[in-house]
């Protein structure tokens, strides 16, 4: 991936929305909650049609929905074919016409609205520069941006994220991935077997190994060791990429996040 060209980029927006946020919005999806009048989606939309770096837009979701509430400007709206990965493979044959080759797909959730254009551009640009001194470009499969605990809470103070402690420092996860879809499918069962574990322990612990979990629990896991665990294990050559924006690890999944969100987003 040179610096001129350009990523497609995928916006995950199916999820109906019946989980906390429904006690503050009867919005059938979550996307579609109202921000100052738009739907939560728009506003993760304007911040990648102003990343130069992003090309042909997809939403997989509710079509027809989708496209009442959106003021479309050629995205492309997929309708969703199954679960998670099901919509990944199937959003990125769309985009590309298949799903093979090096091309490389930018997967954002719908539940970001303050990320903007400079945020995404800066994850995409580092993404670029460790490709670079991995003896790139298509070197690395997968990039996940991480936020440090600092950098969260000086963004956004008093909120409450879920952090995981590595040998570096405190982080939360990114809400997107840069990837190569042609990885997808070819680990395709694997990714099915991680997802299927996530919430399972002992299943994870057995699939990752018991080394990985053990540097876990005493805080002894670096990033460098969740890449090589992930390589070794899911045969996917990923990078995690620590990010300065706070806003792309600020998904709104409760009321109190919705209500942040609205008051930031009404000063823009």
């Amino acid at each position: 991936m040179s610096t001129q060209s350009t990523v497609a980029a995928l916006v995950l927006a199916g999820a109906p929305n019946r989980g906390p946020l429904a006690s503050v919005s009867d919005a059938p999806y979550e996307a579609l909650i109202e921000i100052e009048g738009r739907p939560m989606v728009a506003y993760v939309l304007d911040a990648l049609r102003q990343a130069p770096s992003v090309g042909r837009i997809g939403i997989v979701g509710p079509v027809a929905e989708l496209e009442a509430a959106l003021d479309l400007q050629g995205e492309q709206l997929i309708a969703p074919v199954g679960n998670l990965l099901d919509n990944l493979e199937h959003g990125a044959r769309v985009l590309r016409g298949d799903a093979g080759g090096a091309d490389r797909l930018l997967v954002v959730t719908s539940d970001i609205p303050m990320v903007t254009a400079e945020a995404i551009e800066d994850f995409l640009e580092r993404c670029r520069a460790r490709d670079r001194a991995a003896g790139g470009p298509g070197k690395l499969d997968a990039f996940y941006p991480m936020v440090s605990r600092e950098a969260s809470e000086a963004r956004f103070p008093n909120q409450r994220r879920t952090y995981v402690s590595l040998r570096e420092g405190v982080y939360t996860g990114g809400n997107c991935v840069l990837l190569s879809p042609a990885v997808l499918l070819k680990q395709r069962a694997m990714f099915e077997q991680a997802v299927a574990l996530r919430k399972d322990p002992v299943g994870m612990a057995r699939l990752l190994g018991l080394g990985f979990i053990v540097k876990f629990l005493m805080r002894r896991l670096s990033a460098a060791d969740i890449e090589r665990v992930v390589r070794q294990k899911l045969g996917i050559h990923g990078a995690i990429i620590e990010v300065p924006y706070a806003e792309i690890g600020f998904d709104v999944d409760k009321p109190e996040d919705l209500e942040l969100a609205r008051r930031v987003l009404a000063r823009r």
